[in-house]
């Protein structure tokens, strides 16, 4: 099993720091799972900086673990006013398209809304 667990800042800079540093899955993933998941990380990383009412000492958390070809994965954040939904594209729209990647890609996602919101998706991952 490989565990990854991290916390950024809610910063622009986010999404590119956590591409570096899921890069120990490449050894456990198949170059395709791998690029599958550092998309998707970093599409759920950018709603997060979008959508999240995010105070001063607030973070973006990030937990990914890999084991018996599975890679669940989670992101979570303050929240925000409104739980995160998949919505019908516009085929004209530059962005808005994070979940709708998600949907595409990934075996199955949701959200858990407690204390913080949290995407979670997993990846039914092939071997490296």
């Amino acid at each position: 099993m490989a565990k990854i667990r991290f916390t950024l800042p809610a910063k622009p800079v986010a999404p590119s720091i956590a591409r570096g540093t899921i890069d120990p899955l490449q050894n456990r993933l198949s170059e395709e799972s791998y690029y599958t998941v550092q998309l998707l990380v970093t599409e759920l990383i950018t709603n997060s900086l979008r959508h999240a009412e995010f105070g001063i000492e607030d973070a973006i958390d990030i937990r990914i673990e890999v084991e018996n070809g599975c890679a669940r994965v989670s992101v979570c954040d303050p929240g925000g006013s409104a739980e995160p939904k998949l919505l019908e594209q516009d085929l004209e729209s530059t962005g808005g398209r994070g979940l709708f990647l998600v949907d595409a890609m990934a075996d199955r996602w949701g959200v858990d809304t407690n204390s913080r919101t949290c995407v979670w998706f997993e990846l039914m991952a092939q071997s490296a």
